[in-house]
């Protein structure tokens, strides 16, 4: 198996390739290496033993290989072709894989409550407010939210109207909803031409 064949994904392939530079082999190396970013501050913060990855994609960061002593983690997306993928590749007891719908799935239909949530690359494809609203009971008290968000980043085509504007909002709007702000590191761009703004990377605790 060569490289490309790790990028190339059910459903997104490389080789038929509608989005061009958008999302070509360098755009989902930099969407893997950018998503891990976030590991640093989930080992740091621990993420307890229940854990929601939201819109996981292909590669999720939350792993048994990566965080063995967690006790259960759910993969919620709403590609049938990434459910499938990890139904196949990450066949464990320790993981849960949901379809659902990621901006209107109803709280009943994941176990909780969950310690933490993880959200990387996913905020500007739908209206993370009402996500926010969903997700929020799922969390028990003092649970934490990992953030990973740079606007504006990703396939501009499925963009949501409904999508953070700039980083000064989500800090807004995540302490309105009774979030805490426990850590927040703002990473300039390396890519401009591709990721036009920072990179914020935050970690919040429900009151």
């Amino acid at each position: 198996m060569n490289e490309e064949d790790n990028y190339s994904w059910p459903g997104w392939s490389l080789q038929d390739n509608p989005f061009g530079t958008e999302f070509d082999l360098e755009a989902r190396r930099r969407m893997i290496q950018n998503s891990c970013l976030l590991l640093p501050l989930i080992q740091k913060h621990g993420p307890g033993e229940i854990i929601m990855e939201a819109g996981p994609f292909f590669n999720p960061l939350i792993t048994p290989d990566r965080f063995p002593s967690i006790r259960q983690i759910i993969y919620t997306d709403n590609d049938p072709y990434v459910i499938q993928y990890l139904t196949v590749r990450h066949n464990s007891p320790q993981i849960k894989i949901q379809a659902a719908d990621l901006e209107n799935f109803k709280p009943d239909s994941i176990p909780r409550p969950v310690d933490s949530i993880i959200v990387s690359h996913l905020w500007n494809y739908l209206d993370y407010r009402k996500f926010l609203e969903n997700v929020k009971p799922l969390l028990k008290p003092n649970g934490l939210l990992f953030l990973n968000h740079s606007v504006d980043y990703g396939l501009a085509f499925f963009f949501s109207e409904k999508r953070p504007k700039n980083l000064r909002e989500i800090i807004i709007v995540l302490a309105k909803m009774g979030f805490e702000m426990i850590e927040q590191n703002i990473i300039p761009t390396d890519h401009p031409q591709h990721q036009p703004h920072e990179r914020l990377l935050l970690v919040a605790k429900r009151k």
